[in-house]
C-alpha cells in the first residue's frame, strides 16, 4: 500500500494543535510520512498528498499547480489546509480534492481518518472532512447546492445540464443515491425537469438521513 504524505512547514502550529487534540501522529508513521518540505522525486510513493497551502513560500503557486497536475495524471488524492480557508470544499471531478481550514484539519476527524486508513487500507477524504456522519453531511451539502442553483435560475427555461452538474457537485453523491438525469437536447434540459430531479433527490436524501441518524 502507498503511504500518505503530510507536509506542514509550521511545526510549532502542528505541535500546538496536537497538544490540544491529543493526537499522536507518530502512531501512524507506518501509513503516513510527516514532512516539512516537498521532494517531487518521491511523489509516486503516495496515494494521498496533504499539505499546508502556504508551505512553499514564494513558489506556492507553481508548486500547488504542479501538485494538482500530478494528482490529475496519477489520480492521487489531494488535500490543502490553511488558516485562511473559511469553509470545507470537496470535489472528485478530475481527482479527489479536499480544501479545509487548519483547525478543521487538526481535530479528531484526522485521528478518525488515520484509524480508518489503518483498518481499511483506503483513504476516505469525506471522513477527514466531515467526521463520522460524513455521508449525511455530503448529501445535505449537495442538496443545499442543488436548491441554490434552482433558486438562482428560476427565470431560465432551459438549463445547461453540464453547468448544473458542475455548480452543484452532484456527482459527489452518485455513489450513495441513484441519479437519473433528464435527457438533454444539445446539452440543455427544461428547468421543470431539474426541479423534478431535485425533488426526487430530496426524498432519497431524507431516507438516507433517517437511516443513518
Amino acid at each position: 500500500m502507498k503511504k500518505i504524505l503530510l507536509i506542514e512547514d509550521r511545526l510549532e502550529r502542528q505541535i500546538k494543535f496536537i497538544e490540544d487534540t491529543g493526537i499522536d501522529l507518530n502512531k501512524y508513521s507506518n501509513i503516513m510520512d510527516n514532512q516539512t518540505s516537498l521532494d517531487k522525486n518521491l511523489l509516486k510513493k503516495y496515494s494521498t498528498i496533504i499539505t499546508h497551502r502556504s508551505a512553499f513560500g514564494d513558489s506556492d503557486d507553481n508548486v500547488l499547480d504542479y501538485l494538482k497536475k500530478h494528482c490529475e495524471e496519477t489520480k492521487t488524492k489531494l488535500v490543502f489546509f490553511s488558516g485562511g480557508i473559511s469553509s470545507t470544499y470537496y470535489s472528485k471531478t478530475k481527482y479527489e480534492f479536499l480544501l479545509l481550514n487548519s483547525k478543521s484539519f487538526y481535530n479528531k476527524n484526522l485521528e478518525l481518518f488515520l484509524e480508518d486508513v489503518k483498518a481499511s487500507q483506503k483513504e476516505n477524504l469525506l471522513l477527514l472532512a466531515y467526521g463520522k456522519k460524513w455521508k449525511i453531511n455530503i448529501l445535505l451539502n449537495t442538496l443545499s447546492k442543488i436548491n441554490l442553483f434552482i433558486n438562482n435560475n428560476l427565470n431560465e427555461v432551459i438549463i445547461d445540464l453540464y453547468l448544473f452538474k458542475i455548480e452543484t457537485k452532484i456527482d459527489n453523491i452518485n455513489n450513495f443515491i441513484t441519479i437519473e438525469y433528464p435527457k438533454a437536447i444539445k446539452g440543455g434540459v427544461n428547468l421543470s425537469e431539474i426541479i423534478i430531479l431535485a425533488n426526487k433527490i430530496t426524498k432519497d436524501i431524507q431516507r438516507e438521513v433517517e437511516l443513518n441518524v
